[in-house]
């Protein structure tokens, strides 16, 4: 019976070996397949970034942002630069970078176009106007963003706001709360259709809701966020047509539109 014992014993060890043959293949098939992976995935240039286009308009392109866009796409992780593989450029991240560096900025749209090509299309903001507050101005696009810095001046290529509170203006950030905004551009946008427009606006130092607006006729408008702008203004639209006479018009100093459905003026 020994001689069966070892006979097993013998066939046992056998088939561990050609387990562990097998095993040991598929390891090193498996690190082949991984490492060869590796090197066509990242080191063989098949996915590599070879073709950058930009669309930047000029006052962006003064502020190096193309410099910039270039050392974000060379940065390296583990020795593999993001133009190493076009798959590790992702559009939401270097946008985000950009929007957060530069506040010029209005809009970043990043297209790959696999397997070489990435192309960076950037808008600028447009100025609206110049906002002044706290010893500093800047220039702010539609949508109420501080952008850039601007000097401090008067007249009628831009809309000028002179905000007196105690409000630090911020590069990046908007330079008011909505309602102060949306106050000031709908007043902008409807003095024209009744033959005025804003010299500038002005927001006084004490102020919880009022602003003023100076015509380009020499007289003031009062207007409060107490009451609905569109009502003031549709108040004041039909005084002027119909209740202010053009001799009053000429010698006319202010028309106070913050009561709700009232009008003083003098």
């Amino acid at each position: 019976m020994r001689p069966v014992k070892t006979y097993k014993d013998e066939f046992r060890i056998k088939k561990r070996k050609q387990a562990i043959r097998r095993l040991v293949l598929f390891i090193a098939l498996g690190v082949g397949i991984l490492t060869g992976g590796i090197y066509v995935w990242f080191f063989s240039g098949a996915f590599a970034v070879t073709d950058i286009e930009y669309s930047i308009p000029d006052k962006i392109s003064e502020l190096g942002v193309r410099g910039f866009i270039e050392n974000w796409l060379g940065e390296e992780k583990f020795k593999i630069a993001r133009t190493d593989n076009i798959f590790l450029i992702h559009p939401e991240e270097i946008s985000a970078t950009l929007l957060g560096n530069f506040p010029e900025i209005k809009k970043v749209t990043v297209l790959k176009e696999a397997p070489h090509k990435v192309s960076f299309n950037i808008e600028d903001r447009k100025p609206e106007g110049i906002w002044c507050g706290a010893g500093k101005c800047f220039y702010f696009d539609d949508t109420g963003v501080a952008y850039s810095e601007a000097v401090n001046t008067s007249g009628f290529i831009y809309t000028i706001v002179r905000d007196s509170r105690d409000k630090e203006l911020i590069k990046g950030r908007e330079v008011a709360e909505g309602e102060w905004l949306d106050g000031v551009f709908m007043v902008k946008n409807f003095l024209p259709s009744i033959g005025l427009s804003a010299r500038e606006f002005m927001i006084p130092a004490d102020s919880f809701d009022e602003f003023i607006v100076e015509t380009d006729a020499g007289f003031k408008i009062f207007f409060s966020l107490l009451a609905d702008i569109s009502d003031q203004m549709n108040s004041f639209s039909i005084a002027w047509k119909e209740k202010i006479t053009p001799a009053e018009k000429v010698v006319l100093e202010y028309v106070d539109l913050k009561i709700d459905r009232r009008i003083y003026y003098r």
